[in-house]
């Protein structure tokens, strides 16, 4: 497997002090599932953003698909950031106003037409329902948490064909135990495909 990712002695420190994260590294490889874990205040989600390149880390070296993030400028780091990733913040997942299908087909139509477009969400959004399902046509203001968090994965599965890297940030955190393990499973064919 290829490293995808790579931090060596990565530490945030904040403006009131704090350092957190402290010193981590690690190794993210092609078509391997991880999950970060930790307490409330460990630094779990700073780590995110710090891994998916929406915050800037203080001290220690970071490399993303062999690309040394210091030397890249505002510019490389979008292009890198846009073309390679798909982050899903906590909550409402980067979600916007309208139905479970219509946030899925914007997020596509940019990539194919339209017809392709939606043919591709109803397919995603299949295999997030589980034995409680929800309404796909329904505003996502409206969803539950748990259900909001589907609508995240199915954005993955979809906009995952063509990037290497997918983080979510606490995407179980509202699912219902018995999806907890099927909703995994298409994390894990994410995987197997070669997605981080």
């Amino acid at each position: 497997m290829n490293p995808v990712i790579t931090l060596t002695n990565v530490s945030r420190r904040h403006s009131d002090g704090r350092v957190c994260p402290d010193n981590v590294s690690l190794t993210l490889y092609e078509g391997e599932l991880t999950m970060i874990t930790g307490g409330n205040g460990a630094g779990k989600s700073t780590l995110m953003k710090i891994i998916g390149l929406d915050d800037k880390y203080t001290s220690g070296s970071m490399s993303v698909l062999g690309h040394n993030v210091s030397q890249l400028n505002i510019s490389q780091l979008q292009i890198l950031r846009n073309d390679y990733f798909e982050y899903i913040p906590q909550k409402m997942f980067g979600l916007v106003k309208g139905s479970a299908l219509a946030n899925i087909r914007h997020l596509l139509e940019d990539e194919m037409p339209g017809y392709q477009a939606k043919q591709l969400a109803l397919n995603v959004l299949e295999q997030v329902q589980t034995s409680q399902g929800f309404d796909i046509h329904k505003d996502v203001s409206k969803l539950s948490g748990g259900e909001k968090g589907r609508v995240a994965i199915a954005v993955a599965l979809a906009r995952n064909e063509n990037r290497p890297i997918c983080l979510v940030d606490e995407i179980f955190a509202d699912v219902d135990k018995n999806s907890y393990i099927p909703l995994l499973g298409l994390f894990r064919e994410l995987a197997n495909r070669g997605t981080a």
